[in-house]
């Protein structure tokens, strides 16, 4: 798959594994198994990325925008935090990857609203308080 393409450095295997995800994207369909298209879209998202940055192919950071944002509007914050916070800060930083390579400053404001919205008081709160998330500085974990 995609990690062994970019473990030998081969975007050639690299696409044949996006293609996979296209795939499976369409096999599961986004109201037929919601938690496995979520995933598939999260995962195609981070796969997108890291080849859109590894071969100067800034369209592919573009369809991993295009797949979180899929996958976030799948994945209601109040239902499943952690999940959410996942997907928002690989949108995040796809964000301010291409906001950065394009000096685009919409898209690198855009980043740091999303990055905002993973720390928000009731994200942290929530997490730690499941003891599932990050500690806070100054917070105890039981």
């Amino acid at each position: 798959g995609f990690l062994l393409g970019l473990q030998a450095n081969d975007p050639q295997r690299m696409e044949s594994a996006l293609d996979n995800f296209r795939t499976a994207s369409e096999t599961f369909g986004r109201y037929n198994l919601s938690d496995d298209w979520v995933r598939v879209q999260n995962e195609m998202g981070v796969a997108r990325s890291t080849f859109g940055k590894l071969t100067n192919r800034f369209q592919e950071i573009g369809l991993a925008i295009d797949a979180f944002k899929a996958a976030i509007s799948e994945t209601p914050r109040s239902r499943y935090p952690e999940k959410w916070s996942m997907i928002q800060s690989n949108l995040a930083e796809a964000l301010n990857a291409l906001g950065a390579r394009e000096s685009d400053s919409q898209l690198l404001a855009d980043s740091v609203t999303a990055y905002r919205e993973v720390l928000s008081p009731t994200m942290v709160r929530g997490a730690t308080q499941s003891g599932s998330g990050p500690a806070v500085a100054g917070s105890k974990r039981q």
